[in-house]
């Protein structure tokens, strides 16, 4: 959060902390037997969890020390019953949780180290995408079912809004700044005012093809800017595209 660190997670089953002040690697994490294909901070900085295709979420330090898994006695009933797709961490100071999302469509709660308070078959297929938003009240989720459901955190029973895609959704983010609701599908990016009940598209973004390619590429990953007046588009086809996203006045 204070822009000192990051932490990435890969398909060589590891993860690694990088010192961003300095662009080096200063801690490698090793303990999963399969790919990893997310991971991230606690709201203090001090907890990182990850999960991936080994179905177990891991509790660790930052010193790459693994302190607890999700497989750890009482834990294994509340495990995902496939891949972790994604993990994330609400930063508000207010709602102290963390959320899952997995393969096997379930949308799971957590408190503290693995305490499973909630756990709802989100989506009728896998789910790749997830984010919570910066006041720790909703949760989005998108997958292949081509439907972005966005959940109350006190009312899970049913999606507070849901959004057609007509698209595999790959990531999803809330505007750090605006009422916003940012999906990444693989013919582009759709963008939501969620203040808006009307479910209309705020803004969507196609992604042309470059260089003669056959097909236009698939957009795998998002992020807002910090004033969130811009958006960066990770593309299969290995670019890094960027948008500026503005409210136009009268």
């Amino acid at each position: 959060n204070d822009n000192t660190f990051l932490i990435s997670s890969s398909w060589d089953k590891t993860m690694r902390l990088w010192d961003l002040r300095h662009g080096k690697c200063v801690r490698q994490f090793t303990g999963h037997n399969k790919e990893v294909m997310t991971t991230t901070f606690s709201n203090d900085n001090r907890q990182i969890f990850s999960g991936g295709a080994d179905r177990t979420m891991y509790l660790w330090n930052t010193l790459a020390e693994c302190k607890m898994t999700s497989s750890t006695p009482p834990h294994p009933q509340h495990d995902h019953r496939d891949w972790v797709s994604r993990i994330r961490y609400s930063q508000s100071t207010k709602t102290h949780y963390y959320a899952s999302v997995g393969w096997d469509g379930r949308l799971k709660i957590w408190t503290g180290i693995f305490k499973n308070v909630a756990s709802i078959k989100a989506h009728d297929s896998y789910i790749n995408a997830l984010d919570i938003s910066r006041n720790g009240l909703y949760i989005a989720t998108g997958g292949k079912d081509q439907v972005v459901k966005m959940w109350e955190y006190h009312d899970l029973k049913q999606p507070y809004m849901e959004y057609k895609c007509e698209s595999i959704v790959n990531a999803v983010q809330f505007n750090t700044t605006y009422q916003w609701l940012a999906a990444a599908t693989d013919t582009g990016i759709k963008i939501w005012d969620i203040a808006n009940e009307s479910q209309n598209l705020f803004a969507q973004i196609k992604i042309t093809n470059e260089d003669g390619q056959a097909k236009a590429p698939r957009c795998i990953s998002i992020c807002w800017s910090a004033n969130g007046k811009r958006i960066y588009v990770g593309c299969s086809d290995g670019m890094i595209r960027v948008y500026n996203v503005t409210v136009k006045t009268m």
